[in-house]
């Protein structure tokens, strides 16, 4: 590749890691207020300065641009240069960490005692560090980002957070890349592990610590939001004591004179009260109507009765006494059963004979089309009759925002200095009141308060992190102090392995030349492999070993938590076993040749073996793992139970991968088929809380190599063909899966089968599975049986469960000694691997059928060659059965009594891979 090329693939690397850690740290920010408290960007801007020259500093540049123009609130010229400039103090200060750390670097030796490693701190980290927060302190204050008085607290915070993320992040980089000059490429998980663990580690405890925190800004937000609503409904309850008050004044009097009414009114109002207006409205019948303006002419020349809107009541409600004296003008006189709202609570109240309360309204008298709402309550006499009735009304004019203003600013405004946005209506959805609705918010309360007869919603959110304490100095010291002990125990790592590093190099020079002969050896090893082949063989191979010693101490003395720790890791080792097979399956699927193993197994079990592998891991990420089952239908069931269980798996893998918070439900209906009960209907439905999916990419979601978007494969990691399988595996067992989602709420696949019940003959054939070994052991009692293995683990794992049916064993190292074998003793079964030294399986086989003493001996492949051309070779040479490793106890014995006890004639080729 070219220079120049290279350099532009180096820019486009940095980029990318830049912009990835910057979104870490911009997770770990604490608002409001902080700089991150780790920066991880900074160390990779610092280490690849240093790996590949100050010619990627472009790549650091944009890569900061690009981080921090994705946390303003809109794009802009402003927006583009304050970026601009943090992206410059970004290389700057990689730039000058680079020529203070180049020398040494390009040495190699920083790592050599701990006065060097020392130094290197010293350089990398406080003072390399001291570019980048001054620049970006002076940039957030030029745009008025911040105050003048917040600048040191931004400055220390910014200097600390680079420094920690370099002094983390860049040592473990460096060792990384120069692992080969460092003589570190084998020991590179030991160095870094420990404090990627411990900084994992501090990271759950800093999100338990917000968690915290963010569950305490909750709280706050229910009690102060509590205390508006009982404020709220003690005013109006105080309010509706004021009616009451008026209207015993009024009944205990034959005639208040409106000088009374003032100067009651200016007893009963206070000046803090959120009253607009009270008033006195008799009933007036429209007989009495010229006798009333008569009366009202004589006090008042210009008084006349003014209709809102038309009127259907029998009697006029003319507003006669008001209170304040200078709402006069326009409210005296004023029927207000003129008016449709106004005449329904006033005819109520006459009803019920109580205090009643109109829908809100708009006021005729105020100039401010502001709703409001009036209370009326009636002034009750008793008649000749003894009927109580209502002669007259007190009429209190309350405006909603006055109201909620007052209340707001007692028992809200007055103690926080948080943005709330408060919301009120009515049952009927009408706005009462509405302060800060644009206001972005997290976090809600709601209220219903009983306002007479109408219900009033009560809604006040807020930003949970304006509710958070100004300064979160807990959660900001956890990460700092965590960070720091981190930090220490890398260093005293990087200096042991260090000192090892150096000892280990004085003893080598002294064997140099046996070093080289050995890795001339292992080279020439190395070459004879072939690629594709003999990796299914070399993963199976060490896989055969763990299953086996699993089962070998399966059969030992276990308590029970042993035991299930045991059953745990036999069942991840067959989930890798299936996910190596799937490898080799791909291009299968992709051609259409994949084919079904249709055998019975229980739903039940499938179930519980999913609930097994995920459970864990769920619990790792903090979240939920829960699995439902429900219905009728038969537990054992004829179908292909291995891609059942990999359709299963992937879905809930996925799941649990893109999901934050929450947790994943696997749901399983098992209903008997109404048409046919022979067969069941089985719906898998895996429902999740994570991330969701656009709509306009949820019809492609099954296509191959396709994800949601490419940050999510950034993110997430994945190549996208698990559910262009899991869809063609499906579709193959006749069945359908589709996709519901929801962006930012979460995702729900869902897979639908038919599936017959399995017969009694073939449960037989389950029970015969488990009775196989007693029937082995009746019939290789002493019988000799040959294992050509060439791996010692292997020998033993098979030697161990061969004895165990009572044979004889006989142990080959290779073909060739399994021929000798052969040669010197008549044999009943020959167990035979296929790549060995000497001579192969498949030679040793050919030459075995041809000897006096192997013409009618069963032989039996068991090899990690799974291919297809590697079973028809076994079979061509003259094998009888093919047995894959890693092997399963139950197919073992399965194979070998029916090999064995079928006739010696009928040659019945056997293929037992799953």
């Amino acid at each position: 590749m070219p220079e120049k090329s290279e350099i532009i693939l180096y820019n486009l690397i940095v980029l990318a890691l830049y912009f990835t850690t910057a979104q870490l740290g911009l997770m770990l920010a604490i608002p409001p207020g902080f700089a991150s408290a780790i920066w991880p960007a900074a160390g990779i801007a610092l280490a690849l300065t240093l790996v590949w020259s100050p010619k990627v500093l472009p790549g650091i540049l944009f890569g900061s641009m690009l981080a921090n123009l994705t946390v303003v609130d809109s794009y802009s010229i402003n927006a583009f240069a304050f970026a601009f400039l943090l992206g410059v103090g970004a290389s700057l200060q990689a730039l000058f960490g680079y020529y203070l750390l180049a020398k040494q670097i390009i040495s190699e030796q920083w790592l050599l005692s701990i006065s060097r490693i020392r130094r290197f701190l010293l350089k990398a980290g406080p003072l390399s560090c001291l570019v980048s927060a001054s620049v970006g302190s002076l940039s957030l204050l030029s745009f008025s980002y911040i105050n003048k008085q917040d600048v040191i607290f931004t400055w220390v915070t910014w200097w600390v957070g680079d420094m920690l993320g370099t002094l983390f992040v860049a040592p473990i980089c460096l060792v990384i890349a120069y692992r080969y000059k460092l003589r570190l490429r084998h020991k590179i998980f030991q160095v870094i592990a420990p404090s990627i663990m411990v900084f994992s580690l501090v990271i759950i405890v800093f999100a338990f610590n917000r968690a915290e925190q963010n569950r305490v800004a909750r709280q706050h937000l229910l009690q102060d939001s509590l205390r508006v609503a009982q404020a709220l409904e003690y005013e109006i309850s105080r309010y509706q004591a004021y009616a009451r008050t008026y209207s015993a004044f009024f009944a205990s009097s034959h005639k208040i004179e409106e000088e009374e009414f003032i100067k009651f009114s200016s007893i009963v109002v206070q000046p803090d009260d959120s009253l607009f207006a009270t008033s006195w409205v008799p009933k007036i019948p429209r007989t009495e109507k010229q006798a009333y303006l008569d009366a009202m002419l004589k006090e008042n020349s210009s008084f006349s009765i003014k209709t809102i809107d038309y009127s259907l009541l029998p009697d006029f409600y003319p507003i006669t006494y008001i209170y304040p004296e200078h709402l006069k003008s326009n409210a005296l006189g004023l029927d207000i059963g003129s008016e449709q709202l106004r005449a329904t609570a006033l005819v109520r109240a006459e009803k019920l004979n109580k205090p009643t309360i109109t829908e809100p309204l708009t006021l005729f008298q105020s100039k401010q089309n502001k709703p409001a709402f009036l209370i009326f309550s009636p002034v009750i006499v008793t008649n000749t009759f003894a009927t109580e009735l209502a002669e007259s009304h007190i009429v209190l004019v309350i405006e909603s925002e006055t109201l909620l203003q007052n209340v707001l600013a007692k028992n809200l405004l007055a103690n926080r200095s948080f943005n709330y946005s408060v919301n009120l209506t009515t049952n009927d959805g009408i706005v009462l009141f509405e302060k800060n609705k644009n206001v972005n918010t997290d976090i809600v309360s709601t209220h219903t308060i009983k306002v007479m007869d109408q219900h009033w919603l009560l809604n006040i959110s807020a930003s949970s992190s304006e509710i958070i304490a100004k300064k979160d100095w807990s959660s900001w010291l956890i990460l700092v102090v965590g960070v720091v002990l981190t930090i220490m125990l890398q260093t005293f790592i990087l200096w042991l392995t260090s000192s090892h590093n150096s000892i280990a190099r004085q003893v080598k020079i002294k064997t140099k030349e046996l070093n080289r002969a050995k890795l001339k050896a292992e080279q020439a090893t190395v070459q004879k492999t072939y690629f594709l082949a003999n990796m299914s063989h070399e993963l199976r191979t060490p896989l055969n070993a763990i299953l086996g010693i699993a089962e070998m101490l399966s059969k030992s003395n276990l308590d029970n938590q042993q035991t299930e720790l045991l059953n745990k890791q036999k069942v991840a080792s067959k989930t890798l076993l299936s996910l190596i097979s799937d490898i080799l399956d791909v291009s299968k699927i992709e051609t259409g040749k994949i084919e079904l193993e249709i055998a019975p197994f229980s739903i039940r079990k499938l179930m519980l073996k999913t609930q097994n592998m995920f459970e864990s891991q769920a619990e790792l990420k903090g979240l939920t793992f829960k699995v439902n089952y429900k219905g009728n239908g038969s537990d054992w069931l004829l179908g292909d139970e291995h891609r059942l269980q990999q359709v299963v798996s992937n879905l809930c893998s996925n799941a649990l991968k893109f999901t934050e918070s929450g947790g994943v439900t696997l749901s399983i209906r098992n209903e008997k088929d109404i048409e046919n009960e022979q067969q069941n209907l089985l719906i898998f439905e895996v429902i999740d809380t994570g991330i969701g999916i656009e709509d306009t990419r949820v019809l492609h979601i099954f296509d191959s190599f396709t994800q949601a978007d490419s940050s999510v494969t950034r993110k997430y990691g994945g190549s996208g063909l698990g559910l262009a399988i899991s869809k063609t595996l499906i579709e193959l067992m006749k069945g359908s899966i589709f996709c519901e989602s929801q962006l930012g709420l979460g995702t729900k696949f869902t897979c639908q089968l038919t599936l017959k019940n399995a017969v009694s003959e073939e449960n037989k054939q389950v029970q015969t599975l488990r009775n196989a070994e007693q029937h082995l052991k009746n019939i290789l009692e002493g019988a000799l049986v040959l294992i050509a293995e060439d791996n010692e683990i292997n020998q033993q794992i098979i030697a161990f469960h061969i004895e165990s049916l009572g044979a004889d064993i006989t142990l080959a190292n290779n073909g060739l000694e399994a021929v000798k074998a052969v040669e010197n003793c008549s044999f009943d079964l020959i167990l035979m691997d296929i790549q060995m030294p000497e001579m192969d399986g498949l030679q040793a086989t050919k030459l075995i059928s041809q000897m006096p003493n192997g013409i009618d001996v069963p032989v039996v492949a068991m090899t990690a060659n799974v291919s297809v051309e590697d079973k028809q070779a076994c079979f061509a040479v003259g094998m009888r059965a093919h047995i894959p490793k890693p092997f399963e106890v139950n197919k073992l014995h399965h194979t070998l009594l029916q090999i064995l006890s079928s006739p010696k004639i009928n040659h019945t080729y056997l293929d037992t891979t799953s």
